[in-house]
């Protein structure tokens, strides 16, 4: 029977305890405890310290060669250590002073598809101003410490949870993934060798053949990584060659450059659900680079994925993708990211091709959105508080948005100059803004055709003369269905909701009747409490009490109970959701 280490108390075999020998508490320990037969274990309390992280199970190998030593996995007794942090460790990683370097027996761990840091002797100790350097620890397990079966390397919990990284970590094996979890903390100071922390791929630029990407590798758990490097640019995470990887649920709160970045020969990329907070640039940038070399005369970037990102205060851009001096990217997704915060643009595509903007929400940004010499574009944009324009586009091929929202941006809400090809909006609401669109044409070789939106509704203060501008009169907007916004007022008087034309009246209960709507009970704070006002006059408001709020808008001349709108309070105003008409 093996030994068993429980609750850092060792329950010893019946032959272990008749031999008198005692259980090893730290590494040091074992490095003097004398073999046992194969078929027993020993378990050690701790790597550097009784109960500390790093201890586990080891069994003794009298056919493993003493070079083998790694002083993680596997630990050679003839290798000399003091048992403390630092340099003598690192030596004791190395296998430095070995005095049977010719000679067998060591002892191993079980084998195991995953590698934990502390057993390693890694230490989270960071007290805000010195701590280990794990990266130096990192270089040791790269090199000794990954083998086939390895599939995962934890920041496993320890110490004070917070690691400290000298340098960069570079991963590049294939189908490895980092995990950092929720309660633990990876932070750089002063990161040189590769301008960031983590760094997952292959070194390629300036190497006379480049080497073959990297595959299937990521990083992931919920952790935290913080970069902070006075008076440097450094990265959090980035990817350079890697065909198949991910950031996925990270808390990026701090970075001093960017929280994520995408350079050269990427693709099948996933940056989904992360945290992001303040970076001194992009957010998140998805950038193309140099394409051609004797081993590898084109490499395209193609097939990223960025999705559910929170971006607290982008330096820059929130989310950038651009082909640079790339010869292609195509089918980038950007979906379901919230950008609070941008000093430049909230989300930006250069040179894209196909590339899906849909579900994702900016605010507060100089440009929310931005496309400049993409084709394709497709999938809605959603905009609110632009200091120039909500939505910018110039040379872009053709675009489709099934829906467009931009709610008070300082200039036009839409700029769009030198498009070729089609355009179309199926849904357009716009709040202030000088206008709701305006398009300049420079050539006029451009074989642009005119935006055609479906349904359009405006409160711009510029009024009904100011909503289009366009330099080329064949290319002012065609307009289906003129759908008033509906926005709900407190303490005013409605107007007229009765009308007989066509496609206004939102609740015309005779068609030529003024209706006041008083049954609007509504929260007093923001909440999660909906209003559904139906066609036929009434509305749904569960446990608020009435604020006599009205409506006043249009839908439909002859409205029905199947039709409706659902508004919800965000921010102290009340939004519409959905409706159905």
């Amino acid at each position: 029977m093996p030994s068993i280490l429980i609750g850092g108390l060792l329950l010893m075999s019946a032959a272990t305890a008749a031999s008198g020998r005692q259980a090893p508490a730290t590494v040091v320990d074992l490095l003097r405890t004398a073999p046992t037969a194969a078929a027993q274990g020993v378990a050690v309390s701790g790597y550097y310290t009784p109960g500390a992280p790093g201890g586990g199970e080891f069994r003794w190998d009298g056919a493993c060669p003493k070079t083998s030593h790694n002083g993680g996995t596997v630990i050679s007794p003839t290798v000399p250590w003091d048992g403390r942090p630092g340099p003598s460790h690192l030596a004791f990683l190395d296998g430095t002073g070995e005095t049977d370097p010719a000679g067998l027996g060591c002892w191993k761990r079980p084998a195991s598809d995953e590698v934990r840091f502390t057993q390693w002797g890694g230490r989270g100790d960071w007290n805000g101003s010195t701590g280990t350097d794990n990266q130096q620890i990192w270089l040791r397990i790269r090199a000794k410490g990954i083998t086939s079966q390895v599939r995962r390397v934890v920041l496993d919990p320890g110490y004070a949870n917070d690691y400290w990284f000298g340098n960069t970590v570079i991963v590049s094996n294939d189908n490895l993934e980092l995990i950092i979890p929720a309660n633990v903390t990876a932070r750089a100071t002063r990161p040189s060798s590769q301008g960031g922390l983590f760094l997952f791929g292959r070194l390629w630029l300036r190497k006379p053949v480049e080497p073959a990407a990297a595959e299937n590798v990521g990083i992931s758990g919920g952790g935290t990584v913080i970069v902070q490097s006075p008076g440097r640019n450094e990265n959090a995470i980035s990817f350079t060659k890697v065909h198949g990887g991910w950031v996925r649920g990270m808390n990026l709160p701090d970075s001093n450059r960017k929280a994520v970045t995408l350079q050269y020969d990427f693709q099948n990329i996933i940056i989904d659900g992360n945290r992001i907070g303040r970076t001194g640039h992009d957010a998140i940038t998805v950038q193309g680079l140099f394409d051609a070399s004797a081993a590898n005369p084109e490499a395209p970037h193609k097939d990223v994925m960025v999705t559910n990102n929170v971006v607290q205060r982008a330096g820059r851009h929130g989310i950038l993708a651009q082909r640079n001096a790339a010869v292609s990217m195509s089918r980038v997704v950007v979906r379901g990211n919230t950008i609070a915060s941008a000093v430049e643009r909230g989300i930006a595509f250069n040179g894209v091709d196909e590339p899906l903007h849909e579900g994702n929400v900016v605010y507060d940004a100089n440009v929310g959105a931005w496309f400049s010499n993409c084709s394709r574009v497709r999938g809605d944009v959603d905009v609110h508080g632009s200091r120039s324009f909500g939505l910018y586009m110039r040379d872009v091929r053709d675009y489709d948005f099934a829906n467009v929202f931009i709610d008070g941006a300082a200039g036009d809400a839409i700029r769009e100059i030198e498009r070729s090809g089609h355009a179309r909006i199926g849904r357009l609401r716009v709040t202030g803004g000088t206008h709701s669109y305006a398009y300049s044409s420079l050539s006029a070789a451009k074989s642009a055709t005119p935006l055609i939106i479906e349904q359009f509704n405006t409160t711009s203060a510029a009024g009904r003369a100011g909503l289009f501008k366009t330099t080329n009169r064949r290319l002012q907007p065609q307009v289906g269905r003129d759908v008033a916004e509906a926005i709900l007022e407190q303490g005013t008087s409605t107007p007229p909701l009765g009308s007989s034309k066509e496609g206004v009246g939102l609740y015309a209960l005779h068609n030529v009747t003024t209706q006041t709507i008083t049954d609007f009970p509504a929260p007093s704070s923001d909440s999660l409490v909906s209003i559904v006002v139906r066609g036929d006059g009434h509305s749904v408001l569960k446990d608020a009490p009435d604020t006599k709020l009205r409506l006043r808008g249009s839908v439909d001349a002859r409205p029905t109970s199947s039709q409706y709108i659902v508004f919800r309070r965000e921010d102290g105003i009340w939004r519409e959701t959905s409706r159905n008409y």
